[in-house]
Order: structure tokens, then sequence, then C-alpha cells
């Protein structure tokens, strides 16, 4: 009986089970006729990696808005982006940086060599002049697409830059019942 009791009271528990989710957004706005790449600026912003923004050289596209809402999901740990790109050669480079409340730089982050795919995911979790993490900074999050060829020419072409958030949210119960 004490023996049936107690593991009634071992396996009748609530078992709080923490975890991790993601979300993503896609930047939808940039920076009209101010920073932005030369051919089509506009098809970066549009959800569509079937279409391609252009530019020859170094140039940059301020990317200023993204489809998050600001809706609190629950605890941010980790932000990062990504962009569906084409760089021309090896000397060409395509960074991605954060802009903080509009005028504070993050890192660069260079993608690498990309030929019509997704770069990782670069963390800016805790990059330069990073903020504490809010839905409203996500919400508010701007990025800065440059297009960087070293001692030369050469063009880059690029698609869509994503938003991936990390968060944890409410605790999953799990109750277990022994009879």
């Amino acid at each position: 009986m004490i023996k049936k009791l107690f593991l009634t009271l071992v396996f009748s528990f609530i078992c709080l089970f923490a975890y991790a989710d993601t979300v993503t957004y896609y930047f939808n706005a940039y920076d009209v006729d101010g920073e932005e790449w030369l051919e089509s600026p506009e098809n970066m912003v549009d959800g569509n990696t079937g279409t391609k923004a252009g530019s020859i050289g170094y140039s940059t596209q301020l990317l200023t808005g993204n489809t998050c809402e600001g809706t609190n999901l629950g605890t941010i740990s980790k932000v990062e982006l990504r962009i569906y790109a084409q760089v021309g050669n090896i000397y060409n480079n395509v960074y991605l940086r954060p802009v903080f409340g509009g005028s504070s730089d993050g890192d660069n982050h260079d993608t690498g060599e990309l030929r019509r795919e997704w770069s990782a995911y670069l963390d800016i979790t805790s990059d330069t002049n990073a903020p504490s993490w809010t839905w409203t900074v996500i919400q508010n999050l701007d990025c800065d697409v440059e297009d960087y060829a070293s001692g030369m020419l050469d063009s880059a072409f690029a698609s869509k830059v994503e938003i991936r958030v990390t968060y944890g949210g409410a605790a999953r119960r799990r109750i277990i019942m022994v009879e």
C-alpha cells in the first residue's frame, strides 16, 4: 500500500519542460532613393527568392522594415540573419550588418561564397551595439546588405534576407499518472 502510494506520488507530479522555439521573418522594406542597390532593389524585399536585386562593385542597400509584428512570443535567446544570394567570384563578398535603433551598426557578417543559395545563419545576438532583445527591437531591426568587391568591379545578386529568432515560451506541462 505504501509502495503504491509512493509510486503514485512520484509519478503523479507535473513536470515542467522548458523548450526553445524559432520564428522566421523577412525584410520587406528598404531605403528608397537612399541606400539601395543599382538594379531592381525592390526585389530584395518582395519575399521571393525567384527575383533578385543586383549590384556592381561596392554598394549598400539599407533594409528598413520586416514582417515581425512585435508580438511577444517569449524570452529571446538568439537572433540570426541569413541571405539568399549569388556573388560573382571569390573577390566579391556580401556582408550583412544589423542596424539597431535606426542608427547603431552591429558587426559585418561575411555570408561566404554563394551560388544562388542561402547563406548560413549568422548570429547577431551579441553584436557590437546589440540592445537587450525584445520583440519591439526585432520589429524595428534594420539591416545593411553590403556588396564589397575587393580591388575589382564584380556583381552580386540578392533575393531575400531573413531574421530567425530563437525564444523560450511558457513551460510545457506533462502529467504522468500511475494507477
